[in-house]
């Protein structure tokens, strides 16, 4: 299995380091971010394979990042995730 380059971006630091863990076990380089603005950061910076992004955080959320990805010349694999219950 070829490795690949994750980003996970929630705010919720306990998810953030779960999925760091299991990504990291099955050989993969792991990025995180807990906030949205810190992740388009790091999209700017570097081409993603995978981005996992909660959809409801603090200040910027899920929407920026699937904004920004939108946008972007390399088109990484996204997965909208949240614990939000209305």
């Amino acid at each position: 299995m070829k490795k690949k380059n994750i980003l996970v971006v929630d705010d919720e630091r306990s998810i953030v380091e779960i999925w760091k863990e299991v990504f990291e076990a099955l050989g993969h380089e792991v990025s995180t971010a807990h906030n949205g603005d810190n992740g388009v950061k790091l999209i700017k910076e570097t081409d993603f394979d995978l981005i996992l992004t909660d959809m409801k955080m603090p200040g910027s959320d899920g929407t920026v990042i699937l904004d920004h990805v939108a946008n972007i010349e390399k088109n990484p694999k996204l997965i909208l995730s949240s614990g939000y219950i209305q």
